[in-house]
């Protein structure tokens, strides 16, 4: 049974493909004489996909086997793994973004469609790499960027990372080809470029924009797009309109298209989302998709484990310096109101259990602080609360190993009034966290700084310029991705391990520049910046059920 019926009427061969999926120069070093139907088939290729750029908008018509599926979604995951890294370490989409981006996917051996796929290889004038194995890369970018759909579309949480993950991954490609003209005219978008309306609003459209450039003003190029395709620039105050068209100056054209294939794909899983469960009732699927929710969550193999015992004792000292901002409010609350709700129970309880404190100290420290209400004497403690310890350390209920929250699910936390819970640079105000700050030492320019991140949004590496601030402006290599690794990574700093590499004053200070410009150039490539903010255990090759085609159906726009 099929869920991709193959729209090629020459299929190429087998060979070939199984070939390509072992290695970025696998294909290459195949030695079989291509027959006609190949180069039909290629040709059919280039006509389906004329460039690395793809809107996404018309679901793959392939055929694929359950292993496919899986390799495909797995280095698709990782590669989107790898950009939410480098995320961490910046806030905006520069080009040493870009650049950073592209040294590691090009070191990373177990990426060798992404590396064929964006790789340097110059084919024709234009800048385009034709070859057999790019195609062949950009066929299967296609069928896993839809294979990641069905992963991530049941809940806002995923649907959100997967959408802002793709985006910048649309973004790089966009700054691979830098060749605005043709991309406009390929994907026949609306926009055009205004070169008499540019030299006549010149000064308006300069003094609307954001542009730090070099350029000379009138030879600017500058594009003629419908507002309602702006409204992001046009509520920013970025651009100039007249008579119902925003002047886009060039830096910011890629951002414009960014944004329109992010609320196409935004729609597009908003449709999904009512077929799920066609996938969901397919029992070969099912536990291929369920197994890709939770790598996305990190519950195994993002999730750092200490080693060491942990004692109450400890935790006062350990909170002073080395707990994340989210943890440390939370144990301070228990301190002082010597109670907290479920939810921030269940965050801190899971943290201080990875952190190595065993289940009988943690009864230890809930019971001598929640005890000093006078409501909570030990009976009532015990009847009320140490189920749920218990529980929570796989001793109760369904004897679960539950892990601990990771700084996503700690960021999308419903938060109300009277929690503790959640992450505080997204759920507290600024004058409460300046506070915090003040108390941790972190002097002006750091509070400046990291009130800057929080105001864009930029939750996680506010958390990472505060661990700077707070620890000699050393930082975590690869960002701050769980509380549990913000502990570990603070405690190799204080022991001396050296795990943490420092950060070079003049290239911190660099960087720093770029949260409130951009850069000049005068190269198009670099002019294409934007300032917005397991290996398989199935072994079966049958194809998937024909039932499924109505999923691929609603995956279009």
């Amino acid at each position: 049974m099929e869920i991709l019926k193959t729209h090629l009427n020459k299929r190429v061969s087998s060979k070939k493909e199984s070939a390509f999926i072992g290695g970025r120069s696998s294909l290459a070093n195949v030695n079989l004489r291509r027959a006609k139907s190949e180069v039909v088939a290629d040709v059919e290729l280039y006509s389906t996909y004329p460039d690395i750029l793809n809107f996404y908008t018309t679901p793959p018509t392939y055929s694929i086997t359950l292993l496919e599926f899986e390799q495909y979604a797995t280095e698709r995951l990782k590669m989107l793994r790898l950009i939410e890294r480098v995320n961490l370490t910046t806030a905006v989409r520069n080009n040493e973004y870009f650049y950073t981006i592209m040294k590691e996917i090009n070191k990373s051996l177990d990426l060798p469609t992404y590396i064929t796929l964006l790789g340097s290889k110059i084919a024709d004038s234009k800048g385009d790499d034709d070859s057999d194995d790019n195609l062949y890369a950009r066929k299967i970018d296609h069928i896993a960027h839809f294979l990641l759909r069905l992963a991530f579309a049941r809940t806002d949480e995923q649907r959100k990372w997967f959408m802002a993950m793709e985006v910048d991954f649309f973004r790089l490609k966009l700054w691979k080809l830098h060749r605005i003209n043709d991309i406009l005219e390929r994907h026949n978008l609306p926009f055009v470029e205004a070169k008499e309306e540019g030299k006549k609003f010149n000064k308006e459209i300069l003094d609307s924009s954001f542009v730090m450039t070099a350029t000379v003003p009138s030879e600017m190029r500058v594009y003629k797009v419908p507002f309602i395709h702006a409204l992001d620039l046009v509520r920013s105050r970025k651009v100039f309109l007249h008579m119902g068209y925003a002047y886009v100056p060039y830096n910011d054209v890629a951002s414009v298209i960014s944004v329109k294939f992010r609320s196409w794909l935004s729609e597009s899983l908003s449709l999904l989302k009512k077929n799920i469960h066609l996938v969901e009732d397919d029992e070969r699927l099912r536990p291929l998709i369920t197994g890709f929710e939770k790598r996305h969550l990190g519950s195994d193999t993002s999730v750092p484990k200490n080693g060491e015992m942990v004692t109450v004792a400890q935790l006062s000292g350990f909170s002073e310096k080395s707990f994340p901002l989210c943890m440390k409010q939370l144990y301070d609350v228990v301190l002082k109101e010597h109670h907290l709700k479920h939810w921030g129970r269940l965050q801190l309880g899971l943290f201080f259990k990875r952190l190595g404190l065993p289940m009988d100290e943690a009864t230890k420290f809930w019971r001598s602080n929640f005890t000093k209400r006078p409501e909570t004497d030990t009976s009532r403690f015990d009847k009320q609360y140490l189920y749920n310890i218990r529980h929570m350390y796989g001793q109760e209920g369904k004897r679960a190993d539950y892990t601990p929250y990771s700084c996503m699910k700690v960021i999308n936390s419903s938060v109300g009034p009277g929690d503790h819970h959640g992450c505080p640079f997204r759920h507290s105000d600024a004058t409460p966290l300046r506070t915090k700050f003040v108390e941790a030492g972190v002097p002006p320019e750091g509070i400046k700084e990291i009130l800057n991140l929080v105001e864009q949004k930029h939750y996680q590496i506010a958390c990472q310029r505060y661990f700077e601030w707070t620890h000699d402006k050393l930082t975590i290599e690869g960002g701050v991705t769980h509380p549990n690794q913000y502990f570990i990574e603070s405690r190799n700093v204080l022991t001396g391990k050296k795990t943490i590499n420092a950060i070079k004053e003049e290239k911190s200070e660099a960087k720093r520049t770029f949260y409130y410009k951009s850069q000049p150039s005068q190269n198009p490539e670099e002019l294409m910046e934007t300032t917005d903010g397991a290996e398989s255990t199935i072994q079966t090759v049958d194809a998937m059920d024909e039932d499924s085609d109505a999923i691929f159906a609603s995956m279009e726009y």
